[in-house]
């Protein structure tokens, strides 16, 4: 059996240190899925099982400055990452690493089945190996994604699965244009989906409004890769596919506010909430009311 630090009990291994909870993206093809998680310590702490894997891990870093030593095999590296600074590490032949200061920081597990696919996009499969162009790099976009990883971190609720699944894919592609050994780009792809794949999408998240649907999912009803069926969809609507079913929920959950007397945690169950706080916090931000207050109001004018 492959190990694998993306999550579980490879990863408590790996990291001796407090792990934050795990999100889980949606495995393309027979690969194990994309990790991300957050790591945090206040002591210095060393790596443990380092076991190889076919996989990469991208570091974000979450302090405002951190000293990394990486152990060579006539010395020892000392690297500085400031706030957001990137780290990212073969698996298959990582160094024994120790951090001599505080750590906190995102680590994105990428199997390399993952990359591939990614990187193939309907195309022949070739093989995928990222090259870090130092320790502590920086990246605009990369740091734009670890804020909107922080912010779902940050939230009581679940996320939604497609929500995970769009920062695994736009971390994936922003790496492998970005850093990947190979000199070609990601295919260019133009234009939105076709009116039956833009209809059929849509029909299967209205269908399954109060259950998780992954991106993938998606892609394979409009026979698609998960990166063209999710460029193709923000074309055509202007929205990611996890904002469009995000939308679609909260009009759902309004008109049985306003149309029937089931229990508001009913309407978030059938709505796809995580319980009834969770939907009356969405609610709240969207409407300047709660569920209960908005009932009363339509009541009143019934």
């Amino acid at each position: 059996m492959l190990a694998n630090s993306g999550q579980g009990e490879w990863l408590k291994r790996r990291f001796p240190c407090a792990v934050s909870g795990v999100l889980s993206a949606t495995g393309l093809g027979r690969g194990t899925p994309v990790a991300i998680s957050f790591l945090r310590t206040d002591t210095p702490i060393e790596l443990g099982d380092v076991a190889p894997e076919s996989a990469f891990s991208l570091h974000i870093n979450r302090s405002t400055s951190s000293c990394l030593n990486i152990r060579r095999p006539k010395a020892i590296e000392t690297h500085w990452m400031g706030l957001h600074g990137c780290a990212l590490y073969d698996l298959s032949d990582l160094p024994m690493i120790s951090m001599a200061s505080r750590f906190d920081t995102i680590r994105v597990y990428m199997p390399t089945a993952s990359l591939e696919e990614v990187a193939r996009d309907g195309l022949a499969r070739r093989p995928v190996r990222l090259v870090s162009p130092g320790i502590g790099f920086n990246d605009d976009v990369l740091a734009h994604l670890a804020l909107a990883i922080e912010s779902v971190f940050e939230q009581p609720e679940e996320p939604s699965q497609l929500l995970v699944d769009h920062l695994a894919l736009g971390l994936q592609v922003q790496l492998l244009q970005r850093y990947a050994e190979q000199s070609e780009s990601l295919p260019v792809m133009r234009g939105g989906l076709a009116a039956w794949q833009l209809r059929r999408a849509q029909d299967l998240m209205q269908a399954r409004l109060g259950e998780e649907i992954s991106l993938a999912e998606l892609a394979d009803s409009c026979g698609l890769s998960s990166r063209h069926f999710s460029r193709a969809f923000r074309q055509s609507t202007g929205l990611a596919p996890f904002q469009w079913l995000a939308a679609r929920r909260l009009e759902a959950a309004a008109d049985m506010i306003a149309r029937t007397d089931l229990p508001i945690h009913e309407v978030a169950r059938r709505c796809g909430y995580a319980d009834h706080s969770h939907l009356s916090r969405t609610f709240r931000q969207r409407f300047g009311a709660s569920p209960g207050e908005q009932r009363r109001k339509s009541d009143r004018h019934s």
